[in-house]
């Protein structure tokens, strides 16, 4: 894992930073960075950068709305080419930016040297603990299940402003008997207080990706304890049939009797991808009590 502590210097306007407010100048701004250091966006890391200013313009919006202290540390995963990073020290907030790509690393450092209020950090987000209380990311699309199971699991983080595919929010907002609802959807409903924002469409980015994305905010409700890891445990198992009678399922599975899951409120005829998140816990629960 590689760091780079930035100077104590005040931060200056100039043409040599991303132009944030004019979508424009901010494509051409990106290709021509990419060219001064011969960067080809990698496919396997889902590398396609920003550049549109209303999705930097929301995130502030967000970051104002949830009250973040701009004295705080806020955690950027996948800074890319540090577009998101530049907007948040333009704006007074404190940023440790993480990206697991050492030429990206390395490039956008020489953007953020100057500036005491961001810290970057060459390293695999996943493989290191987020001590901050804010997250902000432009998800790399590979990463978007693991990303968030991990922020999930990090109590010390409160609140989350996140782009994702929109086929991933609609996973995590989906409602019991959909075919989106799975455990991704129990697991982040029961954590977090989910909001939607905007949907961007593929001209948002650099390179274009296939599909639209979606800003969505999260804040933290419930501490992720035992609970939760049973929780993420048995959704795992469950959700392998989700299609079949729940009864017989979570009693061939799980080990419980049948007048055991009919006390927790699962009727005969209940399909898996029918039971409500509220359902999954109390099992979770059972499970859990029963160690």
């Amino acid at each position: 894992m590689r760091s780079f502590i930035t100077y104590n210097r005040i931060i200056i306007m100039s043409i040599e930073y991303p132009p944030i407010y004019s979508k424009k100048r901010l494509f051409q701004w990106t290709k021509s960075f990419l060219r001064k250091y011969n960067i080809k966006p990698k496919d396997r890391l889902s590398q396609s950068f920003l550049i549109n200013p209303k999705m930097l313009h929301e995130i502030g919006y967000w970051l104002e709305k949830l009250s973040v202290n701009k004295n705080e540390t806020i955690c950027e995963i996948g800074s890319g080419i540090g577009i998101i990073t530049y907007y948040l020290v333009r704006n007074e907030y404190k940023v440790l930016a993480i990206e697991i790509d050492s030429k990206l690393a390395n490039a956008s450092y020489e953007l953020f040297k100057r500036f005491k209020r961001a810290v970057l950090i060459n390293a695999d987000a996943l493989e290191i603990p987020f001590n901050c209380n804010t997250i902000v990311s432009n998800t790399p699309f590979h990463m978007s299940s693991q990303l968030l199971l991990k922020i999930a699991r990090s109590n010390n983080v409160s609140k989350a402003i996140l782009v994702f595919q929109k086929d991933v929010v609609e996973r995590i907002a989906a409602k019991p008997g959909t075919k989106e609802y799975g455990r991704l959807s129990i697991i982040i409903q029961q954590v977090f207080d989910l909001k939607r924002g905007s949907i961007y469409s593929p001209s948002s980015f650099y390179p274009k990706p296939k599909v639209s994305t979606q800003l969505i905010v999260l804040v933290r409700k419930n501490e992720y304890g035992l609970l939760y890891y049973k929780l993420e445990e048995i959704t795992r198992v469950l959700f392998t049939e989700r299609r079949k009678k729940a009864l017989s399922v979570i009693s061939r599975k799980l080990g419980l009797s049948k007048s055991a899951i009919k006390e927790l409120g699962i009727d005969d005829k209940v399909r898996i991808y029918q039971l409500s998140p509220e359902i999954f816990v109390k099992i979770a629960s059972y499970m859990r009590d029963s160690l």
